[in-house]
């Protein structure tokens, strides 16, 4: 594999340039002085918290990406107006616009990421600079950073000192186009995800170490995520409850022999948590919301540009059953067609046209990781059974509701810690993914041949 990390000039390069590149968009140097302000707050919690070079040298590949896309991000935020309407939104809350601001406080809905964001506006107001959105993607793009980091300290725990297998992490996290989209955008999305990686690297953590102040901290970070996602993205507060449900799960496929958890009693415990959580489901309304929630995704698709693609005419209008079976299929391999998210004028679209083609690569290996845990005994760990639980789990509810890819990108990091199983070390495995990508780019041909068959 080519050793990016091996070359800390190209870091320093792409930092420059992308600095560059807002420098001359904003036409200002404030957006350097900005960045050196919070680059050097960053470096300083770095430090404390990574503990060995190798985390500390993806952080920064990782920072420099981000800060290089920026400038390109800024480009076309000021050059081309590309910045769509959520992104607004949450820039003119942040920035003190009333009518904006009495929305996010009266729904609740990203209250804690529009507080954040506000605190550093105004910090560098009072500092003297102008409130330009470089300030609120900078806080992102260092909180991306941070849940890199996490996923690589988890990666660790899993997979201990193999960093051939662990340093695909510096491919296959920063150039992923839905982490790119929650980094240099001003969206919410990078707050909710640095929850999701941290109550998995907290959940990792806990079950590979088995410790009893792993599990203090296990109930810490899930106590500290509940109550951050009422306020920032309310309707991901079951998340940590969907975690023991897949750690229960977990635990009920696993060898008992080979099982620290394990315990007497432990198939009673799961049915009895299952139904207990289905009956407060029942009593939240909660099947009620999640309907009303695709229906308000539903008609939001209609009215959109997408309302041609196969997914709406063959799975958001579907009876349940297909939507469920069919929509975690298509997140996948959305959009159909895969130029239906092109738009030069939108970083937004580029990106997630982007991700479309790393999803084109990065899904056979999925495919790959889960025939090596089929296959194989060893990979039917505790901690892949917890990982692939998840994949299903929040697979299934974003299809149930949104269908939309974005969503999906905020649980990424069971995704790509799971995607890390096949060791990659010989050319046997190389070919075994090079068949599956192969049979995959021809099921997409199949169906955008599908796609054309239905529009004539």
């Amino acid at each position: 594999m080519f050793k990016i990390y091996k070359f800390p000039f190209l870091y320093l390069c792409l930092i420059s340039l992308g600095l560059f590149l807002s420098t001359l968009s904003y036409q200002s140097v404030e957006p350097i002085l900005i960045t050196v302000i919070i680059g050097n707050i960053f470096l300083v919690f770095l430090i404390l918290f990574v503990k060995n070079r190798q985390e500390l040298i993806f952080s920064f590949f990782s920072f420099s990406i981000f800060i290089f896309l920026s400038g390109l991000a800024s480009i076309f935020n000021n050059i081309f107006k590309s910045i769509n309407n959520d992104e607004a939104f949450f820039f003119l809350s942040s920035i003190g616009n009333r009518q904006y601001l009495d929305s996010v406080i009266t729904n609740f809905d990203g209250y804690g990421a529009v507080a954040v964001w506000t605190f550093f506006y105004n910090l560098f107001y009072e500092l003297g600079f102008s409130k330009i959105p470089h300030i609120g993607i900078t806080i992102n793009i260092v909180i991306m950073t941070f849940s890199g980091m996490l996923i690589y300290k988890t990666a660790e725990k899993i997979y201990k000192n193999d960093y051939q297998r662990i340093n695909r992490l510096f491919f296959l996290y920063p150039l992923n186009g839905l982490i790119l989209i929650f980094a240099i955008t001003h969206l919410r999305d990078a707050f909710s995800f640095f929850l999701i990686s941290l109550l998995t690297f907290s959940w990792i953590n806990f079950i590979t170490d088995k410790k009893l102040n792993d599990l203090f901290f296990l109930i810490i970070f899930n106590i500290f995520s509940f109550y951050s996602f009422a306020y920032i993205r309310p309707e991901f507060l079951l998340i940590p409850f969907a975690l023991i449900l897949s750690f229960l799960a977990s635990i009920f496929f696993v060898n008992k022999d080979k099982n620290l958890f394990y315990f007497r009693g432990i198939k009673s415990v799961a049915i009895i948590f299952l139904l207990s959580s289905l009956t407060v489901l029942w009593k939240l309304d909660f099947f009620y919301i999640i309907n009303q929630a695709y229906e308000g995704y539903r008609l939001l698709n209609e009215s959109s540009n997408s309302s041609s693609s196969l997914g709406t005419i063959l799975i958001v209008d579907a009876i349940l059953p297909i939507r469920l079976i069919l929509g975690s299929f298509y997140l996948f391999i959305f959009p159909i067609p895969f130029w239906a998210e092109l738009d030069y004028q939108s970083l937004y679209h580029l990106l997630k046209f982007f991700n479309l083609f790393y999803f084109y690569f990065f899904i056979p290996l999925i495919i790959l990781s889960f025939y090596y845990f089929i296959k194989l005994n060893s990979f039917k760990t505790l901690t892949n059974y917890f990982l692939l639980f998840s994949i299903i789990g929040f697979t299934v509810s974003v299809a149930l509701t949104s269908l939309e890819t974005r969503h999906l990108g905020q649980f990424l990091p069971f995704f790509i810690l799971f995607s890390l199983i096949p060791p990659l070390k010989n050319k046997i495995e190389f070919f075994n993914y090079s068949k599956i990508f192969l049979i995959f780019i021809s099921l997409i041909l199949l169906i955008h041949i599908l796609w054309i068959f239905l529009k004539i």
